[in-house]
This record gives C-alpha cells, sequence and structure tokens, in this order.
C-alpha cells in the first residue's frame, strides 16, 4: 500500500509541473527578419513576420493590443524596461493555433525619428520593438525586433512617401487620342538597397466599374544614399476614349501607405477648346542650369501659334549650397515643386510672335529675379484667337 501511495503521489506531482510548463509556454516568439537598422535623424519603416506560439493547441484567439520601443525586449513576468514610443495598432488571429501551427503576422512598423533619438540620447546602440501576445484559451508569448541605430547609409531601404503626377505637374489629364502623355513618380525613402515596383495602368473596359491594372513596365533600381527619386513612366496608352488610371506600385520594400492613383481622360475635341493644350518641346537652357543675362530660351515651332508666352515662376528653395547641372538629359522638377509654383502667378516672363522661337530675358525681366534662388519656367504657344494650344513642361534654373 505505502509503494502504491508513493507511487500516485509521484504521478500528481509530475502531472503538477507539466501543467505549470503549459501555462509559462516552452516556445518563444519570433521574427523575421529579427534585426532592423534604423537612421539616426529620419523616420523609417520596418517589416517583419511575427510568430507568436500558444501554449495549449486548439481553436482560440491570439491578440496583441499594441507595440513598444524599449530599451530592452521583455518578457511577461521579467523586467519591462523603459517604454519610448508605443504604437496603438491591434494585431488578432482566430484559428486552431499550436506550437506547430503559431499566430502569424506581418507588420510594418513607422519608427518615428524623435523615438531613435531618445534611445541614442540614452546611450543605447540599440533598441527593441515588441509585441506582448495573450491567447484566449490560455498562456502568453512575446517576441521583439532589435533596431540598430545606423547611420543613414548603413540602414537598409525605406520608401516613406510617393507623389504621383503627370508630367506637367497636374494629377488629372485630357487629352486627344494618340497623344504623347508620361507619369512621372516622386519617391521619399532613406537607406538603401533594391527598389522593385511596376508601371500599371487600368483602362476604359474596366474603369467604369472595379479597375483591373495590367503592367506597364517592371522597375528594378538600386537606391543609393539620397532621400528622393524619381521615376518616369513609360509612354501611356490614349489610343482609346474614355477613363484611364495610372500608378506606380511599389512591391519590394513594403510601403505604410497606400499606393495613390491618377486619372487621365482620351476624348475627341479641339486642341485648347475642349481639350488642353498639346507639349511643346523646349531645348534650351538645359534643365537646372545657371541663368545668366545671356541665356537664351529656345523651343520647337508648334503648329498654329501666333505668339509664345515664356512664364518664369518662383520657388521657396534656396539652392545656395548646390551646384547647378550644366549637363543636358531629362531632367525634371519634383512635382511638389510644380504644384507649388502653379500656384501662384509667374514673377516675370517675355512676349514673343509666333514666327520666334528664341528669347532672351528684357533688362526689365531680369530684374524681378532674386539672386540665388531656384526657378521654373515654361512656354505657352498662342493661337490666333488668344487660345492656349500648346505647353511646354516645366523646367528648372537657378539664379546666381
Amino acid at each position: 500500500m505505502k509503494n502504491i501511495s508513493r507511487k500516485r503521489l509521484l504521478t500528481t506531482t509530475v502531472l503538477a509541473a507539466l501543467a505549470a510548463t503549459v501555462t509559462v509556454g516552452s516556445v518563444a516568439g519570433t521574427t523575421a527578419p529579427s534585426t532592423a537598422n534604423v537612421p539616426i535623424g529620419q523616420s523609417s519603416s520596418v517589416t517583419t513576420a511575427i510568430s507568436a506560439f500558444p501554449t495549449i493547441p486548439a481553436t482560440q484567439t491570439a491578440t496583441s493590443t499594441s507595440g513598444t520601443f524599449r530599451d530592452i525586449c521583455p518578457t511577461f513576468s521579467g523586467p519591462q524596461g523603459t517604454t519610448l514610443g508605443t504604437n496603438n495598432i491591434t494585431l488578432t488571429q482566430t484559428g486552431f493555433l499550436s506550437s506547430a501551427n503559431p499566430a502569424r503576422f506581418t507588420e510594418t512598423v513607422l519608427v518615428p525619428s524623435d523615438i531613435i533619438k531618445r534611445a541614442r540620447d540614452l546611450g543605447l546602440s540599440q533598441f527593441f520593438y515588441y509585441r506582448g501576445f495573450s491567447f484566449s484559451v490560455g498562456g502568453t508569448d512575446t517576441a521583439c525586433v532589435t533596431l540598430n541605430i545606423t547611420s543613414s547609409a548603413a540602414a537598409s531601404l525605406g520608401i516613406s512617401g510617393e507623389i504621383l503626377s503627370f508630367d506637367n505637374g497636374s494629377s488629372v489629364r485630357i487629352l486627344p487620342r494618340n497623344n504623347a502623355i508620361h507619369a512621372q513618380a516622386e519617391l521619399g525613402y532613406n537607406g538603401t538597397g533594391l527598389l522593385q515596383a511596376v508601371w500599371e495602368i487600368a483602362e476604359p473596359a474596366t474603369t467604369s466599374g472595379t479597375p483591373i491594372y495590367r503592367p506597364l513596365l517592371q522597375v528594378r533600381e538600386y537606391l543609393t544614399l539620397g532621400d528622393a527619386k524619381i521615376l518616369k513612366s513609360p509612354p501611356l496608352p490614349s489610343g482609346t476614349i474614355g477613363l484611364h488610371l495610372v500608378r506606380l506600385r511599389v512591391i519590394d520594400p513594403i510601403v505604410p501607405f497606400t499606393t495613390p492613383v491618377i486619372r487621365y481622360f482620351v476624348a475627341e475635341g479641339r486642341v485648347g477648346k475642349e481639350l488642353p493644350p498639346d507639349p511643346v518641346g523646349v531645348t534650351s537652357p538645359v534643365p537646372f542650369a545657371l541663368f545668366a543675362p545671356d541665356t537664351l530660351f529656345a523651343w520647337e515651332n508648334h503648329k498654329g501659334a501666333r505668339a509664345y508666352q515664356l512664364e518664369v515662376y518662383r520657388t521657396d528653395r534656396n539652392p545656395a549650397t548646390e551646384l547647378p547641372d550644366l549637363g543636358g538629359g531629362d531632367r525634371t522638377p519634383k512635382p511638389s515643386d510644380v504644384a507649388a509654383a502653379l500656384r501662384q502667378a509667374p514673377v516675370t516672363g517675355m512676349l514673343v510672335p509666333g514666327n520666334q522661337t528664341t528669347t532672351t530675358l528684357s533688362l526689365n525681366a531680369r530684374q524681378r529675379l532674386i539672386p540665388g534662388r531656384a526657378y521654373l519656367w515654361r512656354v505657352l504657344a498662342i493661337s490666333e484667337d488668344g487660345t492656349v494650344i500648346g505647353q511646354s513642361p516645366m523646367r528648372e534654373m537657378r539664379t546666381p
């Protein structure tokens, strides 16, 4: 009897120990990648795949009510460390969850620059993004991503924003059939790495309902140290009358924003009347040229033009520390600069007859320019009845 009682007591003790082990859990949460670089002085986005493991296999719900930035990677029962910031986004998943089938989440989190600075001020070279998970049938799990504080050059590529426009700076165009048109995207980024994206278009057959996009051009480009990149689309189709939607969809890295979309409508009509002006090609001065009194503005002849209007717009940028670009090439101003310039009237310009396709700025026109500034300029072609029938894209120049 004594031996049987001892065996029962031993069995009860083992079962109690196993039950205690189940509540603690034996598998720690994982992240992939488990580390990421964040540059000092700027916000950065980090994407990671999180696996949270339950202690009891069952149909249940895994929940994390928020993520926190901390100076250590804590556990539920251990030291919690200093909280540097909070991401109040809830992650939740319901299903049959076990150690072989954990709750899985892909999260893109923005690491604000002030949190990186706060960690650096504490003397840290790294800090942690932490998630704690609870399971509805019992048990908890934790997961962390190690964030290494680095220079911008050492950080992995992150896309912070996208401004999409047509080559004239607008987000909406109306044009005749078979008219040349391009879009351009200005990407804000930090770090270095391979950008993968695709230009896509939805054509009139689907834009009246749910748009169906088809690819136009794949983009694979390695971005090095910088903060902005302008990408130009291939020629956009304009043979079909109706609404077209255009977008540049970033595939990798994952972005923390909704892909912007711009639209253009192909229609029948008269240019400058029912339809916007045709494009006018310009040849001089080169983009980002340094202005001088003898700077020659030159453009291509436009059919039907009885006069040309040269318009010069001021920007808010001071490029005193930048070197002028004296080379040629297809260089365009930032869409945000164009949009801001067009919200105000030109500061100066020239009006010349339709048989003239070059001009310099007169003394009176030059006196309206301020030294050490960036300006945008364009040429308008005007018909005999005063209609604007042609318009060049904006180019940038700088005053010494």
